[in-house]
């Protein structure tokens, strides 16, 4: 699973990949999906009209074919209970004058048959022991063969139940029955039922088929099959006697035979067949046949259009979805262009502003950061410069350091000749820090040398102005050998004696301390006991700083101290000022810690090498 994750993590798509994914599985699946579960349904439901169809077809049709059967049933048993009949039958085996007895038998017989007028083929009535009697038409039998057959048998051992068959086939006897094979045949064996009947064994009644497919004909299709099974599962008749001539593959109608009720699809002869089927009360099955192809035709052509409107559906959408990713698209990757123009370090870059809402704000959110950047970057150059304007300030060099050099020692050297002690430290001092602020060693010296500094500026200030303060200086010597910008502290020193101490009339002390504040900063605290003053804003600040910049070292104010700590270190370091008036002035300074004398990033905050 991690592994499939780091994969998409790497691999970055582009956005019309992306919306073009999104849309095919959010539009286009579901569209094929409800395509092909609407003409799953429509199958389905064609499935139940044809299946509800059939089984109302075969329940009217086994309606009528059950009332006939009984119909024939009810002529049978009739026959069985008349004792005329029963009469005339002995006669026709032991009396003489046969022919007036056949004749008296036929026409008792024919009382019950005119009603199926000529649909009666034949009636043979068997003896028991041996011999026939032939009614309407004489059929060649072999007698032997028809006694030994299995049905025969069947029905002579099952006595007083009439059984109707199908064909000459189904009665499993002999080919020389003498009858056309798609006749119905109906028999029973009368057993003990009356006197007469006890020589009488089997009764014979042959019909044609056309009895019952008159009401199977006006229900089948041309291209259907409509199936009467006996309880046995053989056909009993057929709506379309072609059909049933060719025979059937007895696999395709297991189902049926095994079940009361139902429908399913299996191949009959080489052909996708529907199978419906009922059992009617008569225990007969009632199969109706549908080739499958009929009814595929309508499926198909439905979903043929469904496919279709599928189609036409899906190329109107992905037609619309590419006007509306080329409004979100074309921009972004425009923007992105443009981005990679950025890159080179041109700025002179602006995109259209066009899409939708969202898009357009892109767009203008992009060209507001191109100008925005822009000017933070005429911004840095002119801090830049003013940070060297700032540097020249602070390092007034207008005369020549050499020459200005080589005066002060030769002024040292005469104090020293003339044994002026004062003449000779003031020269020493003043020749130190000037030579200092002539930017020799570069921008950064070290704390210690820093503190050096101030210890000659004190030794100056001190004799100009008489001894009139004191200095504590406390610094800790782990941050000793660490840089610092040159003559940082000065001026605020110079501020505390010029406006501090001077101003006073008790004796001055100045206290300079320097520590570690934590691991990234330094802090350094000058306090005065001076007469203090008002909280300046910063243009007061620079005004006052105007006011006194003669009697200074070097011109440079507190606001100018400020500037040098925000330029050449950031924001994130400053100085900050509390004074009370009568009571003195605090001023805090937060610098980095800088092991070396190396440029500062100034925007992140880094040391540079």
């Amino acid at each position: 699973m991690r592994k499939y994750r780091d994969y998409f993590q790497y691999k970055r798509w582009s956005i019309a990949i992306i919306m073009y994914a999104s849309f095919l599985f959010m539009i286009v699946v579901p569209v094929l999906l409800i395509t092909y579960i609407a003409a799953r349904s429509y199958h389905l439901v064609l499935v139940e009209t044809v299946t509800s169809r059939a089984t109302t077809t075969l329940e009217l049709v086994s309606s009528s074919v059950d009332t006939e059967a009984e119909r024939i049933m009810r002529t049978l048993n009739s026959i069985l209970k008349d004792n005329e009949v029963s009469s005339s039958l002995l006669k026709a085996r032991t009396m003489k004058d046969t022919d007036k007895n056949i004749s008296s038998l036929d026409q008792q017989l024919s009382n019950y048959f005119h009603q199926y007028e000529d649909n009666t083929v034949s009636a043979v009535f068997f003896y028991k022991d041996s011999g026939m009697y032939y009614y309407n038409q004489k059929m060649e039998l072999d007698e032997k063969v028809v006694r030994e057959s299995t049905w025969y048998k069947y029905i002579a051992t099952n006595n007083n139940k009439i059984r109707l068959f199908g064909n000459k086939k189904n009665m499993q006897a002999s080919e020389n029955l003498g009858f056309d094979g798609t006749s119905i045949t109906a028999s029973i064996s009368p057993g003990k039922n009356g006197r007469f009947y006890d020589d009488i064994e089997l009764i014979l009644f042959v019909f044609p088929d056309s009895i019952l497919q008159q009401y199977l004909q006006s229900q089948v299709s041309k291209s259907g099959e409509l199936l009467i099974l006996n309880e046995s599962g053989s056909i009993l008749v057929s709506g379309n006697q072609s059909f049933a001539n060719k025979g059937f593959e007895d696999d395709g109608l297991l189902e049926a035979k095994r079940n009361p009720s139902g429908h399913y699809i299996t191949n009959i002869n080489g052909q996708d067949v529907f199978v419906v089927y009922l059992t009617s009360n008569q225990g007969w099955k009632y199969i109706r046949i549908i080739p499958y192809d009929r009814f595929m035709k309508k499926i198909n052509a439905v979903n043929q259009k469904s496919l279709v409107v599928g189609l036409v559906g899906i190329a109107a959408f992905l037609f619309v979805s590419y006007f509306i990713m080329k409004s979100i698209v074309r921009p972004v990757l425009a923007i992105v262009r443009q981005m990679k123009v950025m890159k080179t370090g041109h700025f002179e870059v602006q995109i259209e502003e066009r899409g939708p809402f969202e898009v357009y704000v892109l767009g203008k959110t992009f060209n507001e950061m191109v100008l925005r950047i822009k000017e933070l970057i005429e911004e840095i150059g002119q801090k830049e410069r003013q940070k060297k304007d700032a540097e020249i300030t602070a390092l007034q060099s207008q005369i020549n350091p050499h020459f200005l050099l080589n005066t002060l020692n030769t002024i040292k050297l005469m104090a020293i000749i003339s044994k002026a002690k004062h003449i000779q430290q003031m020269t020493e001092s003043l020749t130190k820090i000037l030579s200092s602020s002539f930017n020799r060693g570069g921008m950064y010296i070290t704390i210690r040398e820093e503190m050096e500094l101030l210890e000659h500026y004190f030794t100056i200030m001190k004799i100009r102005y008489g001894d009139t303060f004191d200095v504590v200086i406390q610094i800790d010597s782990r941050i000793e050998n660490f840089y610092i910008l040159k003559l940082l502290l000065q001026p605020i020193v110079e501020n505390s004696i010029i406006h501090g101490i001077q101003q006073s009339e008790e004796r001055g002390l100045i206290e300079i301390t320097g520590e570690l504040a934590g691991a990234d900063f330094i802090r350094f605290q000058i306090k005065d006991n001076g007469i203090g003053f008002t909280e300046l804003t910063g243009g007061d600040r620079k005004d006052a700083a105007q006011e006194h910049k003669n009697e200074r070292f070097n011109g440079i104010g507190l606001s100018n101290v400020h500037d040098r700590i925000y330029l050449n270190y950031g924001p994130q370091y400053g100085m900050h000022i509390e004074s009370k008036p009568g009571e003195g002035t605090s001023i805090t300074l937060q610098l980095p810690v800088l092991q070396e004398p190396i440029r500062f990033r100034i925007e992140e905050g880094k040391h540079l090498a």
